[in-house]
């Protein structure tokens, strides 16, 4: 009986850690609900738009196929209706901005996939920032660059 216990108890243990494996980013600030949000990253693909395409990146120097949802929409989803910028800072700390007037004036893409997987923490992982229409040649996507920001742990709603 009490190796039917320990063994049950055991299995009990195992799933609960199978469920709770996702990564997940804390949405703080101006969101909707005015509170901490902990979401697991596949949480944030529900109900928005996903998109995949194929982006160079320019600190990799290579291109990898990029799934994820539009920042504007991420917006429109979690975000009260006066963000005026979003703050992304990474594992290490690293911090960016990104303003309204970006998000609106060109395509963004918060990464959630890459080559059709999750990406996991070894691949800079579990959530980026990509711009899928990256050309060096143009000075816009040249002032992005320091926006290009990996291993996402909290997005704050300005």
């Amino acid at each position: 009986m009490r190796l039917f216990f320990l063994l049950t108890l055991l299995l009990f243990h195992v799933s609960m850690d199978a469920r709770d494996t996702c990564a997940k980013v804390t949405l703080i600030g101006k969101t909707k609900t005015h509170k901490p949000l902990r979401l697991c990253v596949e949480a944030l693909e529900k109900g928005l738009p996903y998109i995949e395409e194929r982006v160079y990146n320019p600190y990799e120097k290579r291109a990898d196929r990029y799934g994820g949802v539009p920042l504007d929409k991420f917006v429109e989803k979690f975000g009260d209706s006066d963000v005026k910028a979003l703050k992304f800072t990474a594992i290490d700390d690293y911090e960016t901005t990104i303003r309204r007037e970006d998000w609106e004036a060109i395509r963004i893409i918060l990464s959630t996939q890459m080559n059709g997987h999750y990406i996991a923490y070894a691949q800079k992982g579990p959530l980026r920032i990509v711009f899928p229409d990256f050309d060096p040649a143009q000075e816009r996507y040249r002032l992005n660059l320091p926006n290009w920001i990996w291993m996402i742990k909290t997005i704050e709603f300005k």
